[in-house]
């Protein structure tokens, strides 16, 4: 399985278990939208897409490297108690640009945290679990061993579980993903969300999606009724990216 992180303003698939290539990938293409429907990058095609950025913004990345790198060397006793955001510390000119929303989505898949509520010492912690975790020796473990270092750190909230009908024709398998909807939405709620694409043995593609919800929607009849509203907003974020109108949702 590989991650992607699907932004309004920049998507970047897939995120490849290497630092240096992973901060370098940031300059993945973008645009400037408030929501996922009105981004020109969507639908994705089901190819790797080149990073493409000015010699200042790779001039930056480069910068960023070598900060972040240089912290993951320290103990990290360094940053207890430091409430800053690690954005913070490490990228405040680039807060608000897709650099920063891809970060958010990243951090957001591990911690389910937006960008202002991932703490410094946090925040470098899911790069070690994610880029420095040599424990995980097979490719296809790395994003799940990252997930349960991470458990202990990750904010907890009422989730709601659903599967989402995929078109015959879909191309996109393997994937695990984070998405945010549009700019400004809550943690828990279906501006944010995640799940997976896995391709089934009848050759159909399933969508597990997970998002947060109301805590007053715990209750199963209250869960049912909060599923048949959040269905077709999940469902419309992923057309957008996929572009799977175009060809009709199976049956």
């Amino acid at each position: 399985m590989r991650l992607a992180l699907f932004t309004p303003v920049a998507a970047l698939w897939p995120v490849l278990r290497n630092f240096d290539v992973f901060i370098a990938s940031l300059g993945s293409p973008r645009a400037d939208a408030s929501d996922l429907a009105d981004n020109a990058l969507y639908p994705l095609e089901p190819q790797e897409a080149l990073p493409t950025y000015d010699p200042a913004l790779e001039h930056r990345l480069a910068a960023l490297h070598r900060e972040l790198y240089t912290a993951l060397l320290r103990p990290s006793e360094m940053f207890t108690g430091d409430g800053r955001s690690i954005g913070q510390v490490f990228w405040p000119d680039l807060r608000s640009t897709s650099v920063d929303a891809l970060l958010e989505a990243f951090f957001y898949y591990f911690l389910r945290r937006t960008a202002h509520d991932v703490a410094v010492g946090d925040g470098l912690s899911v790069l070690r679990a994610v880029f420095f975790n040599h424990a995980a020796s097979d490719p296809d473990l790395w994003i799940y061993s990252a997930e349960q270092r991470l458990s202990g750190l990750r904010d907890g909230f009422p989730i709601i579980r659903l599967e989402l009908p995929t078109p015959r024709a879909a191309r996109w398998q393997d994937l695990t993903f984070v998405i945010n909807a549009y700019r400004g939405a809550s943690p828990a709620g279906p501006g944010w969300f995640w799940g997976s694409l896995r391709r089934r043995p009848d050759g159909s593609v399933l969508a597990t999606v997970e998002c947060g919800v109301d805590p007053s929607a715990v209750e199963s009849q209250r869960q049912d009724a909060a599923a048949a509203i959040l269905k077709p907003q999940l469902c419309a974020s992923l057309d957008a990216i996929f572009g799977w109108q175009r060809v009709g949702a199976a049956a």
